[in-house]
């Protein structure tokens, strides 16, 4: 057996307010990281009042070693410094491995996982703050970091032109361990949650943010709703930022905005029902760097409409339809043609599931420590 890699990871991204796909993406490295027996983990946090609070073995912050500097000063730090490089109390690592692009400048070689370039390609899209801190963590990161981690060709090719060398760069794409849920848990799930467990609805996944593009797919949807009476839209995530849904949703019509559930956040559990029952999974975002949610719906075998030449469309392939996502009425043509024919739906379910399979979490750990031993 080849000697353990020391590897100390930042998993802040767990502590952020809306984790969303990066916080996901981490905490399954870091659980597929900690059960190989060719790695040895040390996980990193900023510092936090608290503690790491009650953690179990297996929970990717247990035994985290704490930064001395709460979170936004770490991340400012790092930015223009690239230290603190790291914790007083780390033990000795073979290289720091950041899944995000706030990272330190280490004395061991850097790797760093590349989510999406949305701050380069919608600026407008971030808060002043995070777009000046993600302009000069990308500076310090282009001229540090030993290996880069493309969460796809599509942020590869976008990496590059921003200035990244390709020398660098490696394609290591998420994953997804999907244990599907019985369709009697699901009804149950669904009622609780106030639905009818009969009515055929859409699904629409993602924190409320521009990128993700909630104008088109409420737009779609009162198209659709237009000539399909029983047709529901259910719409999941947290809050963000730069985008009010009950701003959107008062916009709508009354008899459309009746048949739309705005459930926020929901536990995972409660979200693999809906993805379980949903007729079709809506996902028109104008920006990912992988869309993390379209493999998930895929995995459920639930039919997805999501955006054309995109990172989206690169991972579910002909499983998947894409669409123009500034066109209402595209996506909302592509909707009803899954809608209205079973056999489309039926052949999209196979195909998805199928294609879902080519991605797992511990492919994403065993692309990730080949390359950590590149470095060694």
């Amino acid at each position: 057996m080849a000697e353990s890699v020391r590897v100390a990871l930042v998993v802040e991204p767990l502590r952020h307010r809306v984790p969303g796909g990066t916080g996901v993406a981490t905490a399954a490295l870091a659980r597929e990281l900690s059960w190989r027996p060719d790695v040895t983990l040390i996980p990193l946090l900023a510092r936090h009042g608290g503690g790491a609070g009650d953690t179990t073995a297996d929970d990717p912050v247990a035994g985290a070693v704490a930064y001395g500097l709460p979170r936004v000063l770490l991340y400012e730090s790092w930015s223009r410094t690239g230290r603190p490089r790291l914790p007083r109390r780390a033990p000795a690592v073979d290289l720091l491995h950041s899944p995000m692009l706030p990272a330190p400048d280490p004395d061991v070689p850097l790797v760093v996982t590349l989510h999406d370039m949305a701050f380069v390609t919608r600026p407008g899209d971030f808060p002043a703050r995070a777009l000046r801190l993600y302009r000069r963590m990308w500076s310090r990161v282009v001229r540090r970091a030993d290996r880069v981690l493309c969460s796809s060709e599509r942020t590869l090719g976008l990496a590059v032109d921003a200035g990244l060398s390709t020398d660098v760069a490696r394609v290591v794409p998420l994953g997804m361990d999907v244990e599907r849920p019985s369709r009697e848990s699901s009804e149950v799930r669904l009622s609780r949650m106030g639905m009818d467990p009969d009515r055929r609805f859409v699904l629409s996944v993602g924190t409320a943010e521009p990128r993700k593009n909630l104008a088109t797919v409420l737009g779609a949807f009162g198209v659709l709703a237009g000539r399909d009476p029983d047709v529901e839209l259910v719409l999941a995530g947290p809050r963000g930022w730069k985008e009010s849904l009950g701003d959107r949703l008062a916009e709508l019509p009354e008899g459309v905005r009746t048949r739309v559930r705005a459930l926020g956040r929901v536990s995972d559990g409660d979200l693999a029902a809906l993805y379980e029952l949903a007729s079709v999974f809506c996902y028109p975002s104008l920006d990912e760097g992988f869309g993390l949610p379209v493999l998930e719906a895929m995995a459920h075998g639930t039919p997805v409409v999501t955006s054309a030449d995109s990172a989206m469309t690169e991972i579910g392939g002909r499983a998947v339809v894409g669409v123009n996502p500034t066109s209402v009425d595209e996506v909302a043509a592509a909707l009803a043609s899954v809608l209205e024919s079973p056999h489309t739906a039926e052949t999209m379910a196979v195909s998805g599931l199928e294609r879902a399979r080519d991605y797992s979490w511990e492919r994403t750990a065993q692309l990730t420590v080949d390359v950590y031993r590149e470095l060694l």
